[in-house]
C-alpha cells in the first residue's frame, strides 16, 4: 500500500512539474525563444565537430582505397574505383588448369564473394585466356608466308565485353561449333588489325604443340575466322581492369566457345584466370574498415581452398590497414583542436542558464514559501532543461550539418570560397552522442543554479537581494584576471612566432614540434572566455 501511495505521489509530482514548466514556457515565450536559439547554435557547434570529422574520415577512407599503392602495372589509366578486388590465377607460374577445375572458384567469386565481403557488387567481370597460339596464314588469307607465325596470340573470353566495345568493322562472333574442322569466329583488337593488316572475313590457322603428362607431344590446329575488329568505347571506363591495348594479342571468343569448343580440344586450356569485382562504395563508412579487412581475409581463404595459388592482385586491403593506422592519430588531433570550442560552449550554456535562473529566483522563492520542496524545484528545472535541450537537439541537426559543410569549404578566417570537393556530410552516431552531451550540459546548467536558488524562501531571498552580500564565485576568485595572464602570455608567444603552427621544415631545422606547446592552441579560446568574464564583471556598473 505504501509503495502504491509513493508511486502515485511521484506521478502527481511529475505531472505537476510538467504543468508548471508548460505554463512557464507559455508565459515567457521570448525568453524561451532566445534561450532555445542560443542552445541550437551551441549544440549545433558541438555536433559539427563529429560531423566534420565523419565527413573527412569518409573522404580519406575512399581516397586511400582509390589511390592505394601496389596496383597491377597493366591497370587502366583511369582512376581505380574504391573497393576494387581483382583475383588472378597465373598459369605461367603455377601451370595451366582445366576449365572444369576453375568452375568452383568462378561460381564462388561471381555469386557469393560479394556477400562474404559484406558489399554489393557493381561490376563483376571474369576473364580467361589460353596459351598463345602461333597464327599462320591460310589459303584464304592475303599472306603468302606460312613458315613462321604472323603473331603469337591466345584465345580469350571476357564477360559482358560486347556492351563496352565498338565494332570498327564486321560483327560479333557466333558461338563456334564443336566440330573440330569448323572455323572459330573471333574478334581482334584494332591495333593488331592495323599492325598486320588483318581484316574481317579473313581466315587463318591457329597452331599449338601440347605436351601431355606422359611427355607426348600433340599438335593442335584450329581454323579461325575474323568476324570483326573492335576498339574500346571508353578506354577509361571502370569496366577495363586492364588497358584495352593489353588485349591486342588476344582472339576474343564467346564464353560458350571457350567452354565447349576449346576445352574439348585442349588440355589445360585456362592459362590465366582473372575475376574483377567493383563494389558499391556509396553506403560504406570509414568505421567499417576492420570489418572489411576481416571479410577480405575470409574470402581470400575461401578462394585459395577452391583453387590454390589464386591470389589477390588488387584490393583495398593494404589501404584499409594504412587508413586504420592513421585514423587514430587523426581522431586525437581533431578532438584536441575542438577542446577550446567545447569549453566555450560549456561556458556559454552555464552563463545563459545561470542568467535565466537568476530571472526566476523570485518565482522559486515564492514557490518555496508556499510549501514546495527543493527537490520539486530541482525537478522542474530538470524537466524544463530537458524539454528545451531536446527541442534544440532536433533543430541543431540540420544546422550542425550546414556548419560542417562550411568548415569543409573554409580557406581562411571567414572565407568559405575554397574550391574543394564538397564533403559528404551525414548524421553520424558520434554527432548524436555529442548532441546528447550538450543536452545533458543544459540540464546540469539549469539544475545547479536552481538548486542553489531553491535554498531560499521569499524572506531570505529578499534579504539576499537587499544586502547583495555575495558576488559570483569567479568574481570573488578573480578568475577573469587570472585567465587573462596566460592568455596574454600566449598571445605574446604567437606574435613572436608569427603563426599558430610553424612550418614543418622550419620546425625540423629548429628541432621543435608544433605540438610541444599545446597552450598555443588554447590561447584564442582562453582569451575570449577571460574577456567575457571580465566584461560580465563590468555589466552591473554599466
Amino acid at each position: 500500500m505504501q509503495m502504491l501511495q509513493r508511486s502515485r505521489a511521484i506521478v502527481i509530482n511529475g505531472w505537476s512539474s510538467i504543468r508548471i514548466v508548460i505554463k512557464r514556457i507559455a508565459s515567457q515565450p521570448w525568453l524561451v525563444l532566445a534561450t532555445t536559439l542560443g542552445l541550437v547554435i551551441a549544440i549545433a557547434l558541438m555536433m559539427s565537430i563529429p560531423l566534420y570529422a565523419d565527413a573527412v574520415y569518409h573522404r580519406i577512407f575512399l581516397r586511400n582505397i582509390a589511390h592505394a599503392e601496389g596496383r597491377d602495372l597493366s591497370a587502366s589509366d583511369g582512376a581505380v574505383p574504391p573497393l576494387t578486388y581483382l583475383f588472378r590465377y597465373d598459369g605461367s607460374i603455377y601451370g595451366a588448369v582445366e576449365w572444369e577445375r576453375v568452375q568452383p572458384v568462378h561460381t564462388y567469386i561471381t555469386q557469393r564473394a560479394g556477400a562474404d565481403l559484406g558489399l554489393n557488387p557493381q561490376i563483376t567481370i571474369s576473364y580467361f585466356n589460353t596459351d598463345p597460339f602461333g597464327i599462320f596464314a591460310s589459303t584464304e588469307s592475303l599472306f603468302g608466308e606460312t613458315r613462321t607465325p604472323l603473331i603469337w596470340a591466345g584465345f580469350a573470353t571476357i564477360s559482358d565485353i560486347e556492351n563496352h566495345i565498338t565494332l570498327v568493322e564486321g560483327r560479333l562472333p557466333n558461338v563456334a561449333s564443336t566440330a573440330p574442322d569448323e572455323p572459330i569466329e573471333v574478334l581482334i583488337y584494332q591495333g593488331l588489325a592495323t599492325k598486320l593488316g588483318f581484316q574481317s572475313g579473313e581466315t587463318y590457322i591457329a597452331y599449338l604443340q601440347l605436351r601431355g603428362q606422359e611427355g607426348t607431344v600433340r599438335d593442335v590446329q584450329l581454323p579461325i575466322h575474323i568476324a570483326g575488329v573492335w576498339e574500346a568505347t571508353d578506354p577509361q571506363e571502370t569496366f577495363w581492369f586492364f588497358r584495352p591495348s593489353s588485349f591486342e594479342e588476344r582472339l576474343i571468343v564467346p564464353a560458350r566457345t571457350f567452354s565447349e569448343r576449346l576445352s574439348s580440344q585442349l588440355t589445360g586450356e585456362v592459362y590465366t584466370g582473372v575475376w574483377y569485382l567493383v563494389m558499391d562504395a556509396i553506403d560504406v563508412r570509414y568505421d567499417a574498415a576492420l570489418t572489411l579487412l576481416r571479410n577480405g581475409l575470409v574470402v581470400q581463404q575461401q578462394i585459395s581452398g577452391l583453387l590454390p595459388n589464386t591470389r589477390i592482385a588488387r584490393s583495398p586491403m593494404e589501404a584499409l590497414i594504412d587508413y586504420q593506422n592513421s585514423a587514430n592519430l587523426l581522431t586525437i588531433l581533431l578532438y584536441a583542436f575542438s577542446i577550446p570550442i567545447l569549453g566555450l560552449l560549456f561556458a556559454f550554456i552555464t552563463l545563459t542558464s545561470g542568467m535565466a535562473v537568476e530571472q526566476r529566483r523570485n518565482e522559486v522563492a515564492v514557490l518555496r514559501s508556499r510549501g514546495a520542496r527543493a527537490s520539486q524545484m530541482t525537478l522542474i528545472a530538470a524537466v524544463e532543461g530537458l524539454l528545451l535541450g531536446l527541442m534544440a537537439l532536433v533543430l541543431s541537426a540540420p544546422v550542425g550539418m550546414l556548419i560542417a559543410g562550411l568548415i569543409g569549404k573554409t580557406r581562411s578566417f571567414l572565407d568559405f570560397g575554397a574550391q574543394l570537393e564538397a564533403l559528404r556530410v551525414n548524421m553520424a552516431t558520434a554527432a548524436w552522442r555529442f548532441g546528447l552531451i550538450g543536452v545533458a550540459l543544459v540540464v546540469v546548467a539549469q539544475v545547479l543554479p536552481t538548486f542553489g536558488a531553491s535554498q531560499h524562501t521569499i524572506v531570505s531571498y529578499k534579504r539576499e537581494v537587499a544586502r547583495m552580500l555575495r558576488r559570483p564565485w569567479w568574481q570573488r576568485m578573480w578568475l577573469d584576471i587570472l585567465l587573462l595572464i596566460p592568455a596574454g602570455y600566449g598571445a605574446y608567444l604567437l606574435r613572436q612566432q608569427g603563426s599558430l603552427v610553424v612550418m614543418e621544415d622550419i620546425a625540423a631545422l629548429m628541432g621543435t614540434s608544433p605540438y610541444q606547446n599545446p597552450l598555443l592552441f588554447l590561447v584564442p579560446a582562453m582569451g575570449i572566455f577571460a574577456l567575457t568574464l571580465f566584461f560580465l564583471r563590468l555589466m552591473p556598473a554599466i
